[in-house]
């Protein structure tokens, strides 16, 4: 999948989008980060809907729902709310897990955080 572009403007969205698309890159060996990769970029089209306005912003917004449409077919047909919900709540736990190690180590940098 080619990384989406996306403009200064919607930069608020966009570790929302490289994290999906970081997920996107190693979802074959772990099929529970297509979860995390669709509510990621579910969550950034969200904000971009609201703040969107030129048509570099709007492509971006475009391109995210057409991600988006695809995954979340067969993400619902095969995950409950619930089930998602543990999902991307166990990813966010070893994520922060993870930092706070680093961190007590006094191995913690600006990408730890």
């Amino acid at each position: 999948m080619i990384p989406i572009t996306v403009p200064q403007s919607l930069s608020k969205i966009t570790p929302f989008v490289r994290r999906a698309e970081e997920l996107d890159r190693i979802r074959l060996h772990h099929p529970e980060c297509r979860v995390v990769a669709y509510y990621c970029r579910n969550y950034a089209a969200g904000i971009a809907f609201t703040i969107a306005t030129t048509d570099d912003e709007m492509e971006c917004l475009d391109k995210i729902l057409a991600q988006i449409q695809p995954c979340g077919e067969s993400i619902t047909g095969v995950f409950t709310k619930v089930e998602s919900y543990k999902i991307c709540r166990h990813f966010a736990d070893s994520k922060f897990s993870k930092a706070d190690a680093e961190d007590r180590l006094g191995h913690a940098d600006k990408n730890v955080a």
